[in-house]
């Protein structure tokens, strides 16, 4: 993924990652840059594809 360098790097900042799985669409909530990071490394080694990152306001 190209626009993770956008990723705002305040620790205190809530994420919501979206990605998919066989077809399917899953959601995993993250807090600050590096479990973001961490968590689409997880999605992406077990085989899934992260299809967004968006900020919870």
């Amino acid at each position: 993924m190209s626009r993770l360098h956008n990723i705002d790097p305040d620790p205190n900042i809530e994420w919501m990652i979206y990605w998919s799985l066989n077809g399917k669409q899953y959601q995993i909530w993250a807090m600050g840059k590096q479990e973001v990071l961490q968590k689409i490394a997880e999605v992406e080694r077990d085989g899934g594809s992260v299809t967004s990152v968006q900020k919870l306001d």
